[in-house]
């Protein structure tokens, strides 16, 4: 069910023009300082954090603001364009300089592109859904930390709580990761890449023999051209697909190879982008344009109005909380300052 919400059987390619691709983020809240730790009644604040949160899109806006580069805070529209029950999308707009020619000259004006940002947030649930969009460079990070800084800019003088939105990381083997981003969120693949060292340094390899030949004869190409190092590519046609599951043999024996022997092989996602074997993989799941525009709009496909939970959006972000649970939270470096120079 989680998969027709962004996929369908027809045409699964086709159906990638109608969707936005999101990011997910668990909502992470815990205690800053010794201030309101407690409220009137004895409870403690932090237990009702996710009630403070939602208390910053009150009125049908939200205070967001950015650094620019000139260390200056800059306030974004960020508007509530629906919210009900746990749930609520918001539309935070970037703000950009975009240079229009006319005639001899070239006119400056402000641009406000934007995305979408889903959020789901209740007392045992906490997740917020970046779309991935050209207005903040295709960057849902960008986005995550101008929320986070701006929500803990009222959370934590006025409730003394501090949020952080961490991402979803999946940590599986290599199958595991391709099966989730190709089969269960529709991703599909466009380019696999083997890449293999200079084979004069490679003293044994773990792999049957039929594998083992298929890298001798990469490995005698190489030496006839009197290449270093070689590789295999696979890429699919403008709009077609890769197929890349553990159950085709001679495929699995290469990507075996690649894994047991430490090659590197990147697999090619539409959404996601790239995947190397070994790496944590951030947490994208597509949502069509049907289910979003139903959810703002209050209104089923076939016209009809509806005030219950029965948003099929509703049963997305709890497919994705399912999903994603068993996914490790981001744990993201802390950043170094800056030296200051002296003169």
């Amino acid at each position: 069910m989680f998969r027709n919400c962004y996929r369908t059987n027809r045409n699964p390619l086709k159906k990638h023009l109608m969707m936005r691709v999101f990011a997910i983020y668990k909502i992470h809240f815990e205690e800053a300082g010794q201030n309101n730790l407690f409220r009137k009644d004895g409870a403690r604040t932090i237990d009702k954090a996710h009630e403070y949160l939602n208390t910053l899109f009150a009125g049908g806006k939200a205070k967001v603001y950015k650094v620019n580069r000139q260390g200056e805070q800059v306030m974004l529209e960020c508007d509530v364009e629906r919210k009900h029950g746990d749930a609520m999308a918001l539309f935070v707009c970037n703000e950009k300089n975009v240079k229009i020619p006319k005639k001899h000259e070239n006119l400056t004006e402000k641009a406000l592109p934007g995305c979408y940002v889903l959020v789901y947030n209740r007392a045992d649930v906490g997740l917020i859904a970046i779309e991935r969009s050209t207005a903040f460079n295709s960057k849902p990070d960008t986005v995550r930390d101008i929320l986070q800084a701006s929500f803990n800019g009222t959370l934590e003088p006025d409730y003394g709580i501090h949020i952080e939105l961490k991402a979803k990381m999946n940590a599986e083997d290599f199958w595991d990761a391709v099966y989730k981003q190709n089969t269960e969120l529709g991703d599909s693949i466009r380019k696999v890449v083997f890449d293999f060292p200079d084979f004069g340094k490679v003293k044994s390899i773990d792999a049957p023999n039929e594998t083992q030949k298929r890298l001798d004869t990469i490995r005698y190409m190489a030496k006839v051209v009197g290449a270093k190092k070689a590789g295999l590519h696979l890429e699919a046609s403008k709009d077609g697909t890769l197929l890349l599951d553990r159950t085709q043999e001679d495929m699995a024996q290469m990507v075996n190879l690649c894994c047991d022997n430490g090659y590197n092989i990147a697999v090619h996602f539409r959404m996601y982008g790239v995947y190397r074997h070994g790496q944590e993989t951030k947490a994208l799941v597509a949502l069509s344009d049907e289910v979003l525009n139903e959810f703002l709009t209050g209104q089923t496909s076939i016209g009809r109005k509806t005030d219950r939970g029965d948003f099929t959006i509703m049963q997305w972000l709890e497919n994705v909380r399912h999903i994603t649970e068993t996914y490790n939270d981001e744990n993201p470096a802390k950043k170094k300052r800056k030296r200051s120079h002296q003169k």
